[in-house]
């Protein structure tokens, strides 16, 4: 999934759990003290004293370091140096805690299209920094292609639960629409070829890039960036002008053979 294609070059280093019972976890609507953890009950743990992006940042970094299995509120806490009980008298359950962070996940991206247009004056460039995530603020977030496949087995599990469903299937139609709007606004703007069907190559688009986190999740021979720039040039460079080159404030086409 897009969200997912988070490249960071060097893996973060990070604790794991002493003991079984860090990854104990509570069952939804319990009360607090019936939730303690043995090293939680060590912590004092202040909820409103961290951000929801921190507790959202753990969150990711859990699950792509360690694995949805183990995305528990003590292992979310730890990172954070809070407690599991305090997680829990902020969200209530898990599930809320996830259901927020997914909305977080969904609204980051969201707003990634909107800033791209606003700081670019080429559409197409705009696109390649969205697709490519080469601006992306997240972009540290993912750490090697272990934790991508954790993030897609998050996803895949998540996806079954109606409510999750709702907010994913939302966000993947805005998602494709923004590229459909961007490939338009260059259409408009003669970066891209009249004849092009804006709607089928924006659906190409989103389809093959993250095919490409897929494969790259099993097969990190070549980097997701040089993956991801291929499949994005040799589906859109059918449709640019013969006399045009790519506009002055975008990526430039990976070069035959590079980063490989």
């Amino acid at each position: 999934m897009p969200w997912a294609r988070r490249v960071l070059a060097a893996a973060i280093a990070m604790p794991r759990p002493d003991t079984a019972d860090d990854f104990r976890e509570p069952v939804q609507g319990a009360p607090i003290d019936a939730v303690m953890t043995s090293s939680a009950t060590r912590r004092v743990g202040r909820p409103q004293s961290i951000s929801d992006d921190a507790i959202f940042r753990a969150t990711y970094r859990v699950m792509a370091e360690r694995g949805p299995a183990h995305l528990t509120l003590a292992a979310i806490a730890e990172v954070l140096g809070h407690s599991a009980p305090a997680l829990l008298k902020r969200f209530g359950t898990k599930r809320n805690l996830l259901l927020a962070f997914v909305r977080w996940l969904v609204g980051n991206n969201s707003t990634q299209f909107t800033e791209a247009r606003r700081t670019h004056v080429s559409p197409l460039a705009a696109l390649r920094v969205c697709l490519l995530m080469t601006e992306s603020p997240g972009v540290e977030m993912t750490i090697d292609p272990r934790g991508y496949a954790n993030t897609l087995q998050f996803y895949f599990q998540e996806v079954t639960d109606p409510e999750f469903h709702a907010i994913w299937t939302d966000w993947i139609r805005e998602y494709e629409k923004a590229i459909i709007d961007l490939l338009a606004d260059a259409v408009a703007a003669g970066e891209i070829l009249p004849d092009c069907d804006v709607v089928g190559v924006g659906q190409t688009l989103h389809a093959a890039l993250t095919g490409v986190g897929v494969l790259w999740a099993g097969d990190d021979r070549r980097s997701m960036a040089a993956r991801l720039r291929e499949a994005f040039d040799t589906i859109i460079s059918p449709f640019l002008p013969p006399q045009g080159s790519a506009p002055s404030d975008s990526v430039p086409p990976i070069a035959a053979g590079a980063d490989r």
